[in-house]
């Protein structure tokens, strides 16, 4: 169902792999999209899959696991354009995302905001405690911006 898309954040001085992920876009009732994502769930994977364009071109289902918990899915609405380029943004509301922390060894209640435009995506996430005190991610209206290359 839906549109597939394989996402793959490279970082650092020596762009290592930071983030793989894949993307179920499913197109909702109400004209919002929702965002289901996926990690590879093979070791062997966890590698530069940009890079080795004959392994990405035949991962299917069967590769994949959820990557977030129930009710951490991106839910995307279109907006008018921005002069910057601006077109669609993704929520993920801390409100009804919550995981456990393998790291803090507790619950966290999880919050995302992006910005999608045309050559570039700008990102946001945040981390609360259940009672809402911020404890890690971005300020407020402050966001990562990754742009677009091409080969």
């Amino acid at each position: 169902d839906g549109q597939w898309i394989y996402l793959q954040l490279n970082s650092g001085p020596d762009r290592a792999l930071y983030r793989q992920r894949v993307l179920q876009l499913i197109t909702q009732s109400d004209g919002s999209i929702l965002q289901r994502t996926y990690s590879l769930h093979s070791d062997d994977d966890r590698r530069d899959l940009i890079e080795d364009p004959e392994r990405l071109s035949t991962l299917d289902r069967d590769d994949l696991e959820p990557a977030m918990a129930e009710g951490c899915d991106m839910v995307w609405r279109a907006f008018t354009e921005t002069s910057d380029g601006m077109r669609f943004r993704g929520v993920v509301s801390p409100d009804r995302c919550v995981i456990q922390s393998k790291r803090r060894n507790q619950p966290l209640a999880i919050g995302a905001e992006t910005l999608l435009g045309v050559n570039a995506i700008w990102q946001a996430e945040r981390g609360f405690d259940l009672q809402g005190n911020a404890l890690w991610g971005s300020a407020p209206g402050e966001f990562n911006k990754l742009r677009r290359t091409t080969r």
